[in-house]
């Protein structure tokens, strides 16, 4: 399969310290993006990973703790990475729960949990992406 180049573009991964989300972030590095890892309480595994990133594929990388679900800090994420990287020009939705306690016993506010990360978390960020993508004229 043949490299894509992202050389000089800008992506967010949400979730992108760990698991899926690191793995998502090593592969537009490697393609030559600059990333934005957000993490939510998860700074040393994010720290860890933005310099892996910077040494092996010379690309810029900042991070931020935002809790997706939340519409202040999605705001905030975005206008940071408008600061520190000049924009937006890819999304990766990757942030993501789940719950395992039997579905008899969840309570309502567990179940809000989940899916205020799941469902309402991409739509803030896909919103705020979006208005941003728009207005240059730019994005993936």
């Amino acid at each position: 399969m043949k490299a894509i180049d992202l050389t000089g573009k800008r992506a967010l991964v949400t979730g992108g310290s760990q698991g899926i989300g690191s793995e998502i972030c090593k592969k537009l590095a490697s393609c030559g993006a600059d990333i934005m890892i957000n993490h939510f309480r998860s700074k040393e595994k994010a720290e860890a990973l933005a310099a892996e990133l910077r040494e092996t594929y010379s690309v810029k990388v900042e991070i931020a703790d935002a809790d997706v679900s939340n519409s202040t800090e999605v705001v905030n994420l975005f206008t940071l990475m408008d600061k520190t990287l000049g924009g937006i020009e890819i999304l990766v939705n990757n942030a993501g729960t789940e719950s395992v306690i039997h579905v008899l016993d969840l309570e309502e506010s567990e179940w809000d949990r989940v899916i205020d990360i799941n469902l309402k978390g991409p739509f803030l960020c896909s919103q705020q992406a979006g208005r941003r993508m728009e207005k240059s004229r730019q994005g993936e």
